[in-house]
């Protein structure tokens, strides 16, 4: 498979020196297989889920036998980028997303701060060498709901699939091609399942799934990506600060929420955002997707503004809740569009 993508958000992928573009390779191979591997662990770990059946083991098997290598083996894809129009670096324009100069901040040396350099506009060339058209799908899914790069969940690193070859997608709707990427997964992995096969019941996954049970897809008509992007900052939003580290930990500085032993959580709402897709009606939209899961610590700390501070506990309940708050917050603020499951 061959695809034809361009940046459409700033992105930064880093080199040697993290906070600097590599100039002479923009984008990694090495970060598109990366997010194509978290996405398929995801999609596999959210069927096996919706079976009753999500085990580390099987995940392990039917991504070595898509391809995309496990601890059984290695990978048996390759995949190699061509530039085809060198992006703009340091656009003046990238400056309206307001938190790119936090999410920009690279290590301090001498208490300076480095900024990372951004690039937007550049047309690349993607060609997947593989021998599973699961891959091809995967690949396709993944570029659609994720970003690249640092700040991919927040809309930076967003591109769009601008002409795929030798993959034919057939499908009308982004919401059909999930459905059918799903199913044709799910039949990949109920082919070669063993007998005697341990049900386990989960009331939320222990990773981050797209499970009909767990997950949400939703888009934005008429999109404006900056917006979407700036959707992260607290004054933005609605819901009360005791639910925004759903949105990743940790998220303070002065004030925020302080977690033990410095555990790192991404988000669990990922935000992009394309020009056009090849999809009907996909002009300008904005997509997120959310996915559920009961990998956060059991308390964080929260320091207001007068610097007070509380410590917050996280159950599953917890969860569920403040991805509820979030999704009126989000309905209220886009009217977004449900699609999937």
């Amino acid at each position: 498979m061959i695809l034809y993508v361009t940046m459409v958000t700033p992105t930064h992928i880093g080199s040697y020196e993290s906070h600097i573009l590599d100039d002479i390779w923009f984008l990694k191979p090495s970060s598109i297989k990366g997010i194509v591997k978290w996405w398929a662990r995801a999609i596999i770990g959210g069927i096996l889920l919706d079976m009753d059946m999500l085990d580390i083991e099987i995940i392990e098997k039917s991504l070595y036998q898509i391809g995309l290598g496990s601890k059984l083996g290695p990978s048996r894809v390759i995949i190699r980028t061509f530039t085809l129009k060198q992006p703009d670096i340091n656009s003046k324009d990238i400056n309206v997303y307001h938190r790119l100069k936090l999410l920009s901040m690279g290590r301090r040396e001498n208490k300076e701060a480095k900024v990372r350099e951004y690039m937007i506009g550049g047309e690349f060339e993607i060609i997947l060498i593989n021998d599973n058209s699961l891959v091809d799908r995967i690949t396709t899914l993944s570029l659609i709901l994720s970003g690249i790069g640092k700040g991919s969940r927040k809309v930076l690193g967003s591109i769009d699939i601008t002409r795929v070859v030798n993959f034919m997608i057939t499908e009308q709707t982004l919401k059909d091609f999930i459905e059918k990427t799903y199913d044709k997964i799910k039949e990949f992995i109920q082919s070669n399942l063993t007998p005697k096969i341990i049900k386990t019941e989960l009331e939320l996954p222990p990773f981050p799934t797209l499970s009909k049970r767990t997950a949400q897809i939703g888009i934005i008509r008429n999109c404006d990506p900056v917006k979407l992007h700036n959707f992260v900052l607290k004054s933005r939003r609605k819901i009360s600060a005791e639910d925004s580290w759903i949105l990743g930990l940790p998220r303070g500085r002065e004030t925020g929420f302080i977690v033990k032993n410095n555990i790192r959580r991404a988000s669990s709402i990922i935000f992009t955002y394309h020009d056009k897709l090849p999809f009907k009606d996909t002009e300008k939209i904005g997509i997120v997707s959310i996915l559920q899961s009961e990998d956060f610590p059991d308390k964080i700390i929260h320091k207001g503004q007068k610097h007070k501070e509380h410590e917050i506990k996280i159950d599953n309940q917890a969860i569920k809740r403040a991805v509820e708050n979030i999704i009126k917050d989000l309905n209220n603020t886009f009217k977004v569009e449900w699609i999937w499951p």
